[in-house]
């Protein structure tokens, strides 16, 4: 009973001295796509950005794709609920803050109907003239939809899904050398 007590008193001393495995804060650390969204009752949702560089102050312009990547067809919202959230190059986290109701009732026009295969692609944009530091920043999308309380459409995707992440790397100020290499688009490509 000693020896576990002075094995405990080892094992406090030692984590309050920080010699822990715990690992470090996540900080980002790529420029652009992130592979590693996750799928969600077949529904996978994916950013890409126009530029990979941005001045703070900037407006950031994300295209954002559903898709079902299942085997089977479900009907979806139009519209839905999305919360931007980023992480700051020092770890730190923040988002776009917004509720999202456990039901909606949904009308048939505010749904459409996603074989396998299909896609949704919508435009969002982040505001960066608060944003305090510079660096790589990392931003993802996550979707949110509440259950249908329309009877009628009981069968409406509800769920959660969290998109790829994408990192813009944030400067101080303008290099328009960097911003764009010769041949390469400004703008957002069709197909994600």
């Amino acid at each position: 009973m000693k020896t576990n007590a002075k094995l405990f008193g080892i094992l406090l001393i030692t984590l309050a001295n920080g010699c822990s495995t715990v690992p470090d804060a996540y900080r980002p650390s790529i420029v652009g796509h992130v592979n590693d969204s996750i799928e969600s009752e077949g529904l996978q949702v994916t950013i890409h950005a126009a530029n990979d560089r941005a001045v703070v102050g900037d407006t950031i312009s994300f295209r954002i794709k559903y898709e079902n990547v299942g085997a089977k067809s479900f009907i979806f919202p139009k519209n839905p609920d999305i919360l931007f959230t980023w992480t700051y190059s020092n770890g730190k986290r923040d988002n776009y803050l917004n509720e999202v109701p456990t039901e909606e009732e949904y009308a048939s026009q505010d749904l459409v109907q996603m074989d396998p295969g299909d896609s949704i692609t919508r435009s969002f944009s982040v505001e960066t003239y608060y944003f305090k530091t510079h660096g790589i920043t990392e931003f993802r999308a996550i979707l949110r939809c509440p259950q249908c309380s329309n009877p009628r459409l009981s069968a409406a995707w509800h769920g959660r899904a969290v998109s790829n992440g994408y990192g813009i790397l944030l400067s101080k100020q303008r290099d328009y050398a960097s911003m764009h290499r010769p041949g390469q688009a400004a703008s957002i490509p069709e197909r994600i």
